[in-house]
């Protein structure tokens, strides 16, 4: 780490932690539970969302492509996007 960063960034992290990669289960639940919010989200405005496995196997992969989180930061502020379309009802 030495080699990438100044000192001066060094010097100020607290703690370096390192994580492994989210299993293709793991991303599975966690498209999952999203989708359950996402779902009850549109329930409230009358609209029904049926999501097949083979969608969120869809989805997990497109997830698992990206290496760094950069991608995914991404499609959050689309959702939060999204949502504020939501929010404004229909036109």
């Amino acid at each position: 780490m030495d080699q990438a960063f100044r000192p001066v960034f060094v010097n100020r992290l607290d703690a370096i932690v390192a994580f492994q990669p989210l299993s293709d289960t793991d991303l599975a639940q966690i498209a999952k539970a999203m989708l359950n919010k996402f779902q009850t989200r549109l329930k409230t405005r009358g609209i029904e969302l049926e999501v097949t496995q083979e969608a969120v196997d869809w989805i997990c992969s497109q997830g698992a492509r990206c290496v760094s989180c950069a991608a995914l930061a991404s499609r959050g502020r689309r959702g939060r996007r999204e949502s504020s379309h939501l929010d404004a009802g229909p036109r």
